[in-house]
């Protein structure tokens, strides 16, 4: 599909590259692609062939909107279940100009722009960070002060586990009152599952990792004993909230002065919107959403 023929193409193709969020030539391109891999004709595009088109343009929209790409294929599939769209070389009207998900472009001048920083540990680096923790010895019992504790001692493997978390083999000991004796119990072998999310608190977002048992392997104990001592630890750590945390809305949220010269604006803000954290077999990947905006300088009066 040519230029010129996407720059004339009919207008319920113009309104699926609107809907996308994309750059014009950027989702024309994009969605000329799309229907060419799900064997549709970009020029003969309706709601009803969209349908199939979808999927395929899902993908791209998840790599240009790595936030909110839902939000973009909602807007799409929408277009899907009119009635009555506009079918290919048919007569219809021209739509009202429009942008990201229908905004007039009154309602574009006055939203924040939007910045995307992305940041991602690879698996090595997630290795190497996970280790640095080793030896490690967290309390179990309340604020801290209890004589229950496990000790992870030695790490034998660490992998990702994609849509979950990180794994972590390990041995360990464990001191917990089993039967009324107050030993350190040896793990020969002890499974650990890190799993980062987002958590909004307060009206702020933040990153968390929490620290969950998967498995623990007492070679003179029965497996449902192990499974006890396993939930028994889980209770401890959810009841505690042994966690990691960090509050990038309050790290990233900046105000920077801009120098007196520029005599009509202040400061360049930036204040986070959202987050999300998704571990897959490339590494572990925190994407956060940014308004921008520029406050201006109080009007100076002039004196004659």
């Amino acid at each position: 599909m040519t230029e010129d023929e996407l720059e004339a193409g009919n207008t319920f193709f113009d309104r699926v590259t609107q809907a996308s969020g994309l750059a014009s030539i950027i989702a024309s391109v994009a969605v000329a692609r799309a229907c060419i891999r799900a064997d549709v004709d970009p020029k003969m595009l309706t709601a009803e062939s969209l349908a199939r088109v979808l999927p395929h343009l899902q993908q791209t929209l998840q790599h240009y909107h790595p936030i909110d790409a839902e939000r973009h294929v909602a807007a799409i599939r929408a277009l899907t279940s009119e009635e009555g769209a506009p079918q290919a070389g048919g007569p219809t009207a021209s739509p009202p100009e429009t942008g990201e998900s229908g905004a007039s472009p009154a309602q574009r001048r006055s939203r924040a722009p939007t910045l995307r920083i992305e940041a991602t540990l690879l698996p090595d680096d997630v290795e190497q960070i996970v280790r640095q923790f080793v030896p490690l010895e967290v309390a179990l019992g309340k604020d801290g002060t209890s004589s229950a504790a496990i000790a992870v001692e030695e790490v034998t493997a660490i992998s990702l586990v994609p849509g979950t978390g990180v794994r972590v083999l390990c041995s360990a000991r464990i001191r917990w009152p089993i039967l009324g004796i107050r030993l350190p119990v040896i793990v020969q072998r002890l499974g650990i599952l890190l799993l980062p999310s987002i958590r909004s608190a307060d009206g702020e977002e933040r990153l968390v990792l929490q620290l969950r048992l998967e498995s623990a392997d007492i070679a003179w104990v029965p497996s449902r004993v192990d499974q006890s001592i396993t939930e028994h630890v889980n209770r401890e750590l959810a009841d505690h909230r042994v966690e990691l945390v960090w509050n990038f809305q309050h790290a990233l949220t900046r105000v920077f002065p801009l120098p007196p010269g520029l005599r009509t604006a202040a400061s360049l803000q930036l204040r986070v919107e959202g987050g999300r954290v998704e571990v897959t077999e490339g590494g572990l990947r925190l994407s956060v959403s940014l308004a921008a905006s520029v406050a201006p300088r109080p009007t100076l009066a002039v004196h004659a």
